[in-house]
Formats: C-alpha cells, sequence, structure tokens
C-alpha cells in the first residue's frame, strides 16, 4: 500500500492529550482540499450592469428658463398702474428661475450621488454573483477523483451522487443573486437617496471537508493513517494513568487488552464511555467507565464490573445500560452494567458460551427483541424476547430462541439449537458484531469475513464479502469484527482484526461499498493488532477506537466542526 506523507506539516508529541490537526489546504489535485472557500459564478449571462447602464436615460431634460416661460406683449403707451404691474411680473420671473436653478442642482447632485452608489455597488458584486443553477457544496459532500472504471453503473451509488452534474441534490442550494433594482424616476422635487442593502453572499465551504479515504494525512508519532479533513488526539493509553481536565490523573492506569465499547449519556449533559477489557479476573478483567462533561472533557476514570473473564464484545439497551459479554469456552455469560456501576448477570447467556456482541430490536416497547452473537465455530445467534421494557428485562425469564438458515435464502427461529449449531458452522462461523435497523439484523462472520443481513419481516437472507468492493486508500484485508451504524444510519463502522495494517472502515448502506476511516502504518507498532472500541458521543462529534495490544484510545473529531455521519 502507498501512501502519502503530509507535506509541510509540524508534527506535535505522542503524549497523551495531544491534538494532531490537519488543517492545512492541499494542491489542486481533485481532492476536496482543492475546493476554494468562494464558489465561482459558471453563469456569464447574469446581467448586473443594467441599472446602471441606463440609469441616466430617465432623467428627464430641462428646459431652459427663456423656454419655459411664454414671452410678454408689449404696447407702445404705459399708464403708470401697466408699469408697476410689468415691473412686479420681472422680479416674480427672476425669483421662480433663481428657485429652478438651485432645484436642477440638487436633482442633478442627487442623480450623481445614486449613480456613483449603484455603479460602485454593482461592480463590487459582479464577481461573486451566481445562478440558481449553481449549488453550494455541502459541508459533508466532496468532489472525489476519478475511479477507475468507465462505466458508471459500476460506480458506487453514494459517488453518482456526488459526480453526477444532472442529478438532483438532496442538500439545499444557496440562492441566486440578482441584480440590484433600478431606481425610481426622479420627480421635479427632491427626493431621498435609496437605501441598497448588502448582496447576500453564500456560506464559504470548509477549508478542508473530510471524506472517507479520498487523501491519507501520515501521523507517526501515533502509528496511523487516517483520511484527510480529521483532527485526533491520544485520550488514553495501557499502563498510564488517565488525565482529567483539572489537571489531575486519574488513581488507576488505563486497563489493558481494551475492547468494544459503548457511550451512554448522563443526566447532566456528559457521557461515559464503557470498555471491555478481555482480560482473565485476576489481570483486571471487567468493565471500566470513563467519564465526560458536557463539552467533552475527561473529568473520571474508574472500573465498573471486575470479577469476569475476556470481556469482549457488548451492546447497548434502550435504557441506557451497557450488555458486556464474556467469551470464555463454555462458561461466559452477558451481564448487564449501568453507568452508576450497578452490575448483574443476565439471561441472555443460557448456559454459557463464548459470547461477543448484543443487539436490540426496541419498535415495541415492552417486548424488546435482543440478539447474542457467539465467537465459536458454531456458535448459534440467540434471539431472546424480553417481557418488559428497563434493567429488569435482562433478568425475567422471556421467550428464547435460535437461527437457522436455508439454501433457498430463508430461515427460521428454532428452539433445536443443535440444529441452529449446524447452520451456524455452515454459514456463519465465529459470529462477531450486530446491529438492528429498520427490521434487518446484520452481524459478521469473521472466519468467512461475511457481513449476513436478515430481513425481520419477509424472514429472508443475505450475505456479502466484506471489503470486495472498496473506494479510496487503504484496504479491508482483516477480518471484521465489531460494527457500530452511524447516527445517519447511512454508514457501518467496522473494526478489523488481523493484518498488517488494521483500521476502522465505513461501509455505504445502499451498496455495499466500504471506506477507510484510519488505519495502521503498515509494519509499524499496530501490525497484526486489532482496532477496538468504536462508539460515538452523544452529539456524533466525537468518534471513538483504538487498538487492542498497544492499548491506544483515540478520539477523532472533523476539522469542519461537523457530526459524524
Amino acid at each position: 500500500m502507498t501512501s502519502s506523507p503530509p507535506n509541510n506539516r509540524n508534527w506535535m508529541g505522542g503524549d497523551i492529550g495531544n491534538t494532531f490537526d490537519m488543517g492545512q489546504s492541499f494542491s489542486d489535485t481533485g481532492s476536496p482540499s482543492s475546493r476554494s472557500a468562494t464558489p465561482t459564478n459558471d453563469n456569464d449571462d447574469v446581467e448586473t450592469g443594467t441599472a446602471v447602464d441606463n440609469f441616466n436615460d430617465h432623467i428627464p431634460t430641462k428646459k431652459t428658463l427663456q423656454e419655459q416661460q411664454p414671452t410678454p406683449t408689449t404696447n407702445v403707451q404705459y399708464d403708470r398702474k401697466s408699469k408697476q404691474r410689468i415691473g412686479m411680473l420681472v422680479v416674480g420671473i427672476v425669483i421662480v428661475a433663481i428657485s429652478m436653478f438651485f432645484i436642477g442642482m440638487s436633482v442633478g447632485s442627487s442623480n450623481s450621488s445614486n449613480n456613483e452608489v449603484v455603479s460602485s455597488t454593482q461592480e463590487e458584486t459582479q464577481h461573486v454573483s451566481i445562478s440558481s443553477a449553481d449549488p453550494i457544496i455541502p459541508d459533508d459532500e466532496v468532489v472525489v477523483p476519478d475511479i477507475e472504471s468507465t462505466d458508471e453503473e459500476e460506480l458506487p451509488l453514494y459517488l453518482l451522487n456526488m459526480t453526477n452534474s444532472n442529478s438532483p441534490s438532496g442538500t439545499p442550494t444557496s440562492s441566486p443573486i440578482t441584480a440590484i433594482p433600478s431606481q425610481s424616476p426622479i420627480t421635479s422635487s427632491p427626493t431621498q437617496s435609496p437605501t441598497i442593502s448588502s448582496v447576500p453572499t453564500s456560506s464559504p465551504t470548509p477549508k478542508n471537508p473530510y471524506f472517507f479515504g479520498t487523501e491519507f494525512i501520515t501521523v507517526p508519532d501515533l502509528g496511523i493513517e487516517m483520511s484527510a479533513g480529521l483532527k485526533v488526539k491520544l485520550i488514553a493509553k495501557t499502563g498510564e494513568k488517565v488525565q482529567y481536565v483539572n489537571g489531575t490523573n486519574s488513581t488507576l492506569a488505563w486497563h489493558t487488552r481494551s475492547d468494544a465499547a459503548g457511550i451512554i449519556p448522563l443526566d447532566d449533559g456528559g457521557y461515559v464511555y464503557m470498555s471491555n477489557s478481555e482480560e482473565y479476573a485476576e489481570d483486571g478483567g471487567g468493565v471500566y467507565g470513563l467519564y465526560f462533561n458536557s463539552e467533552g472533557e475527561i473529568t473520571e476514570y474508574k472500573a465498573l464490573l471486575t470479577g469476569t473473564d475476556d470481556n469482549c464484545g457488548g451492546g447497548l439497551t434502550p435504557w441506557n445500560t451497557w450488555v458486556s459479554c464474556e467469551e470464555e469456552s463454555d462458561v461466559g455469560q452477558c451481564w448487564q452494567v449501568g453507568p452508576d456501576g450497578r452490575a448483574e448477570e443476565t439471561v441472555l447467556g443460557g448456559e454459557g458460551g463464548n459470547f461477543e456482541s448484543v443487539a436490540v430490536d426496541d419498535r415495541i416497547y415492552d417486548a424488546p427483541v435482543f440478539y447474542t452473537t457467539e465467537d465459536e465455530e458454531d456458535g448459534a445467534l440467540r434471539r431472546f424476547i424480553a417481557s418488559q421494557h428497563g434493567w429488569d428485562a435482562l433478568h425475567t425469564e422471556g421467550e428464547h430462541s435460535f437461527l437457522n438458515l436455508f439454501d433457498d435464502g430463508t430461515y427460521e427461529w428454532t428452539t433445536d439449537e443443535k440444529d441452529a449449531r449446524k447452520s451456524a458452522k455452515e454459514y456463519f462461523p465465529n459470529s462477531e458484531g450486530i446491529q438492528v435497523h429498520e427490521g434487518n439484523v446484520y452481524f459478521m462472520s469473521k472466519e468467512l469475513q461475511h457481513l449476513i443481513i436478515l430481513d425481520l419481516e419477509n424472514m429472508t437472507w443475505t450475505s456479502e464479502e466484506s471489503g470486495v468492493k472498496f473506494y479510496g486508500e487503504g484496504s479491508f484485508g482483516g477480518q471484521p469484527d465489531q460494527n457500530m451504524f452511524g447516527p445517519t444510519r447511512k454508514y457501518i463502522y467496522f473494526t478489523e482484526d488481523g493484518s498488517s495494517d488494521p483500521g476502522v472502515y465505513a461501509r455505504y448502506g445502499d451498496d455495499g461499498t466500504y471506506f477507510t476511516m484510519f488505519q495502521a502504518i503498515e509494519d509499524d507498532i499496530h501490525t497484526d493488532d486489532e482496532t477496538i472500541g468504536i462508539a460515538l458521543s452523544p452529539d456524533n462529534k466525537r468518534f471513538y477506537a483504538g487498538f487492542q495490544v498497544t492499548g491506544y484510545i483515540f478520539e477523532f473529531t472533523r476539522e469542519d466542526g461537523l457530526a459524524f455521519e
């Protein structure tokens, strides 16, 4: 794999808390960073000077005093009284003439001033005028480089939407800038000069908009390559104490062998990053909580569940608790853990197993349905229909069954665990991460490197090989592990187990194209490790992930300040 090293970048040290900000623009090579911050006008036909050019044509022509007044009639004889009347008339004519002269001067001055204002305003706005056909590029959409394909039908739907100029945009376009209205006709009496309002301008596009895998930035101090448009900060590391926002450090050092994680919001606006430890009980296995305030700053770190073995995957519940799964031979169980430290074994694990992950379909409030995967060659997918909502739902009886797939693309839920294990061994050995969305269940078989999709309404199933359709930088050559839907449900994020450059990837839902968010530098400190702990803050602006063996936990944010999708 060929990566692009940063150009003229000054790297900060790799200590906990340092932020690696990739805020510089890139050369004009078609990458997102080559976009101008000010949109250009592609419509040369927009006329903005008409009002100025024709303005003088609308000024009435002034007549001279002689043209406006009739010539008085004379007689040979005048009486004294007539002479006085004539004298008064002459004086009146002179006064009128002087008044009209000053009125003309005032109108001319006002007209000249108005012409200068209109002309100046239009000259300043002509270079930013755009037509209604020129949409402003939205923050979350960039122009991507050409893909090596001549057949448009082979392009991912998401990329087609971005590159096809004939396709309607799903995002609002900017309002067109129109020519300034012409002035009102000049009257014989002076009028107040019209106020020229400022022409609205469109919002500038971000300096370096984020899109997966279009361009890589190498961060050697952290051993990763990440997509341009991201910032990264190391917030925890195995064996080191966690630094709090008030300048103090945690009592405990960050646990070893971090694994799956989930985020739970708190009543005060903060949140907790619930992180598993895949260690034996005597070495610190269990669940740990990293606490944040409403600004995303770390305030506390402590153990929430101890004395358990190989806490691998897990899942969140609708009532804001974390289910942590033990992957421990045939004795493992699934534990419900609250952010307050309350913990209890659930009924999800039955008589035990190598449990991996949990997902819930909560469309029916008082009958949520839980699905649990098992990382065994014949690990059956379990379904549990609870009889109530809340903490006790996982500690009381409900309906248990197992998944049984058929060759014709249909499936059933059965109570025959033997048949279910046979089905798992054939179609989805060693199942891992699982998610539920809009009546579909998505789960991974890391052994086959397949994503299996169950249609809960039609009782049908399909599968696809992970990472086959890949866009941009990076590769997804290892085993797919945990998964998580983004907030818009447009992407499913995946972690990767093994390979020389494990990373975090996103799958676009409509066509199954995979993209790289970040990955390890090949043959470096994270080689043959696995990515873990993917989770999003409640406002979706902070993305957490890390590596298990090296024990790094990262916080990613977008340079444009927007939420992840």
